[in-house]
């Protein structure tokens, strides 16, 4: 017999085999595994209360003292009932394509670089039709202006900037969704992120032009993903996994989103909550599964 307060197993040599004191205890239970009857044998203990677990031809036997019987029955039926289901399955962690896909992200760069020699090509008149003009817009519904300013840049320093970060952020964007959502998103979150910018300077003389605006909203859509998955269940609370993805996405637009000459600080800003939140509503896709 066990000292109050610890579940023990009886000396015995086969399923069959009792104890003395057996016949003086009551059974609260009989399970099927060893385990199971110990783990069942905690509530007893937690009840202050002493048990035994004793095996037999039927399984294994959870005896009890008979005053403790009514509530070590309701105790285990608690138990039973809270811990239906738990532990969740695992989660599988999402699959990670294996090569970053850079061949949209170079024709990319390509059409980026020819838009620029048309610049040079044609002068001023090319840039004032197609950058992103707020007056243009609204008032004379010059519609085509937030997809044409993405093209357009200022300088080659410009075009080289936008041009070499954006080829690693758009590959990185492409592997983590597959790759007709990822230039989908970013479109989309680009095209909302000048409309906006546009509307936070309604009234003035507001022109822009650049992808840029496509970088952040790309660095947007990865940080959004990235708080997406650090919502799945187990591990640390929801929201501390969620301050690491959102912490590194908001510092980086500071590094690079908020310096320089001549820096567009709101498109970038609009850019990245545009993305931000298209990534945190639309589940990632790896690449070749859509």
């Amino acid at each position: 017999m066990s000292r109050r307060g610890e579940a023990s197993q009886p000396a015995g040599e086969g399923p069959a085999d009792g104890f003395a004191g057996e016949a003086a205890l009551a059974e609260a239970g009989v399970y099927s595994s060893e385990r199971e009857a110990l783990q069942h044998s905690l509530v007893i203990l937690a009840m202050g209360r002493s048990c035994w677990t004793v095996p037999s031809g039927r399984g294994w036997r959870l005896l009890v003292e008979p005053d403790a019987l009514a509530h070590a029955l309701y105790q285990l039926s608690c138990y039973d009932r809270e811990s239906h289901g738990w532990p969740p399955p695992p989660v599988p962690p999402p699959r990670v394509h294996g090569r970053m896909d850079f061949a949209p992200s170079l024709l990319l760069a390509a059409t980026l670089a020819g838009c620029h020699w048309a610049q040079l090509r044609a002068g001023p008149a090319l840039t004032d039709l197609g950058c992103m003009d707020g007056r243009g817009l609204w008032e004379r519904r010059e519609l085509w202006r937030p997809l044409t300013a993405l093209f357009l840049h200022a300088d080659l320093a410009h075009l080289a900037a936008n041009g070499i970060s954006g080829l690693f952020i758009f590959a990185s964007l492409a592997t983590a969704f597959s790759r007709a959502r990822a230039w989908l998103l970013l479109l989309c979150s680009s095209l909302a992120a000048n409309v906006a910018t546009s509307m936070l300077y309604w009234g003035t003389e507001y022109r822009s032009l650049g992808a840029s605006t496509a970088v952040f909203a790309a660095l947007g859509l990865l940080t959004g993903a990235a708080l997406r998955e650090s919502r799945r269940p187990g591990g640390r609370p929801a929201w501390r996994r969620m301050v690491i993805p959102l912490a590194s996405g908001v510092g980086l637009l500071g590094l690079f989103g908020s310096g320089g000459f001549q820096t567009d600080l709101a498109a970038h800003l609009c850019g990245f909550l545009a993305g931000l939140t298209g990534g945190f509503l639309v589940r990632p896709v790896p690449v070749g599964k859509a």
